[in-house]
């Protein structure tokens, strides 16, 4: 029910900054930014709700102690910090998700024709990144932030070069060693590939596929021992019901656009249709890869900025907002269907505690 009421809160936030963008704010950063304070409240001021909180409270006191237990540069040294100030734990949780939200509510702002809907689309969809992978979360939202320098065509949002991105990929791998794949992302979501070369892809990944157990157990075995044996080598291969469902209105939604827009409205947009079109490859043929939903959220993550784009082709008024009602109430019956029956679900605060 707190999930259900944060998004309840924060609607209307969202449709004030969307509403008055461009008009009114000398802060547009700031006032982006508030459109996530109940979100940002929720999710910052949460107390022991899964296990993952719990593991970062024991790494945390475990580095005070003077044990390195966590491998991430960036995220050992803000634990740190922390513990030397001599502040609480819960301090770690604010500053993350500080950060975090900071640069998602930029790239809302800047990359998505609708504010409101993509807030939805993040809080409903990417639930499990928001509210239990943190420091990948973070990775992720530097992630976003770099696409804006990856140019297909012409400079996307004014900005060009190729040593910011690689700055701020380098800053999400130091939050999270998934960010790697950023650095091979670059020229993946730069080059537009023709369809002979998707059809390749695919060809290779499904060939891979059949191939999942033998070659999945024979790469851990060489490279990854101390990963051998656990149920993460394999539990990725089985599909999700609820996934698949909003990958299939995803696929419907990017097709439709590709029949609108042969060619990409601008050059933003065209590397988010990109990183779709590599996601679906991998979400289809490339579960043997491990754990590989860490690595598919830098390619699906954009989807919160090209649905509501895609719709904006729509010409008819009532039919677009249907549209983007339809969309939206259809991911909030993902999340509930999803996730209704986790520990998450009896959601606690600190402030209860105290």
């Amino acid at each position: 029910m707190a999930y259900l009421l944060t998004m309840l809160l924060t609607l209307p936030l969202a449709l004030l900054w969307q509403h008055q963008a461009g008009r009114i704010h000398p802060y547009p950063a700031l006032c982006s930014c508030l459109a996530f304070l109940p979100i940002y409240t929720l999710y910052a001021f949460q107390y022991s709700v899964h296990s993952d909180y719990d593991n970062y409270r024991i790494m945390f006191n475990q580095i005070k102690g003077g044990i390195h237990a966590i491998r991430d540069p960036a995220i050992y040294l803000l634990n740190l910090l922390i513990g030397r100030l001599g502040l609480p734990f819960q301090t770690v949780y604010i500053l993350i998700y500080l950060f975090a939200f900071f640069f998602l509510a930029l790239c809302i702002a800047d990359y998505s024709s609708d504010f409101a809907m993509s807030m939805m689309l993040f809080m409903s969809i990417y639930f499990m990144l928001g509210f239990y992978y943190i420091r990948q979360l973070l990775a992720v939202a530097l992630s976003l932030y770099a696409y804006r320098f990856i140019t297909v065509g012409k400079p996307a949002s004014g900005a060009s070069g190729a040593l910011p991105y690689f700055l701020l990929a380098s800053l999400a791998s130091l939050c999270h060693t998934s960010a790697l794949v950023l650095f091979p992302l670059y020229f993946l979501l730069k080059y537009d590939f023709t369809l002979s070369w998707y059809l390749f892809f695919i060809l290779l990944f499904a060939i891979l596929t059949t191939m999942q157990e033998s070659i999945l157990t024979k790469l851990v075995w060489h490279f990854i021992p101390s990963y051998f044996g656990k149920h993460e080598m394999f539990r990725s291969f089985a599909f999700n019901p609820w996934d698949l469902l909003w990958v299939l209105l995803i696929m419907s939604i990017s097709l439709a656009g590709e029949i609108i827009h042969p060619s990409p409205y601008n050059a933003l947009n065209h590397v988010f249709r990109n990183a779709l079109r590599l996601y679906l490859i991998i979400f289809f043929l490339g579960r043997w890869l491990l754990e590989f939903e860490r690595f598919a959220y830098y390619l699906s993550c954009p989807t919160i900025f090209l649905i509501p784009n895609v719709l904006t082709a729509v010409s008819d008024r009532n039919l677009r907002r249907f549209l983007k009602l339809s969309i939206s109430l259809f991911s909030v019956w993902i999340f509930i269907m999803k996730h209704s029956g986790t520990d998450a679900w009896n959601y606690v605060s600190i402030f209860s505690k105290l």
